[in-house]
């Protein structure tokens, strides 16, 4: 049996809710994967298709379910279409999404810090780069001063 349809079976032996937090994760990590190659720290691409691919047979196995998912900023949300009822999420599902949705912020956030000092300053520079560069400026200088004095008169 080939990969893809051990991925298709493995898809449709879980429940509803672990299909809802699987495509509740994998649409995070496309967020975490968008942030990455902005910051050009993301060099696999194919992994984004990939992930898209995943959630689209997720997607596909919920609909033939009758089950919808909504997926945002708030959260996960299930509605079961044949009994027109929103399906609450077990505690432990609301305590994996909690803490992928807060690993997502604390994450965005340092990339933004990051980006943001780039930003301003430019490249980030090495402190010791920095110093030798003032001090051989400073040196130069002394040298200058030294040679004015001794060809007569400088300052």
């Amino acid at each position: 049996m080939s990969k893809k349809n051990q991925t298709v079976i493995d898809i449709k032996n879980k429940t509803n809710e672990e299909l809802a937090i699987l495509a509740f994760q994998l649409k995070t990590q496309l967020v975490e994967f968008r942030f990455k190659k902005n910051t050009g720290e993301f060099k696999k691409t194919h992994i984004v298709s990939e992930t898209r691919k995943m959630i689209a047979q997720i997607l596909t196995v919920l609909k033939s379910r009758d089950v919808d998912i909504s997926i945002s900023s708030c959260g996960l949300m299930m509605y079961d279409r044949k009994n027109n009822k929103v399906v609450p999420l077990s505690k432990q599902a609301q305590e994996v999404i909690n803490a992928q949705r807060s690993a997502v912020a604390n994450e965005t956030a340092n990339v933004k810090t990051q980006s943001e000092s780039e930003a301003k300053f430019g490249t980030p520079i090495d402190l010791n780069q920095e110093s030798t560069v003032k001090n051989s400026q400073v040196n130069q200088k002394n040298v200058e001063k030294t040679i004015r004095k001794t060809q007569g008169g400088g300052k």
